[in-house]
């Protein structure tokens, strides 16, 4: 068929981390209230609050996360266009693969910088 779907449940204050897909992934919230986001090939950053109902398409190979921002589980559905989306997390991508520790420590000063930026729009957001 080429779909897969995938029934997602989120105790209050999950996050899901940052990861990507190599096909395209549609969110759909059911009950419960997501912050949604992804990361743009120009390194922009784009998020968006759901609540049930609403529905959120993040484009192929964009790294992408989600919190639940509500005081109660969220359960929300998820959609990808194949049967093996794949699933690369960012994370695992730096501390579990061979990286050198020198080149590890001059990335993550870059992504360091970038999640401060990111931390301070996702406070601003919430609040």
């Amino acid at each position: 068929m080429g779909v897969t779907m995938a029934r997602g449940y989120f105790p209050a204050g999950t996050m899901f981390p940052i990861h990507t897909h190599r096909v395209s992934e549609a969110v759909i919230v059911n009950q419960g209230t997501l912050l949604v986001g992804f990361i743009n090939s120009n390194n922009t950053s784009y998020y968006k609050v759901l609540n049930p109902g609403d529905m959120i398409i993040t484009p192929r190979t964009f790294m992408h996360f989600l919190v639940n921002v509500g005081s109660t589980p969220a359960l929300a559905y998820v959609a990808y266009a194949s049967e093996i989306p794949g699933t690369q997390s960012i994370n695992n991508a730096f501390y579990g693969g061979n990286l050198p520790s020198t080149w590890l420590r001059r990335s993550l000063y870059l992504i360091l910088h970038k999640c401060i930026t990111l931390r301070s729009s996702l406070v601003a957001l919430i609040n």
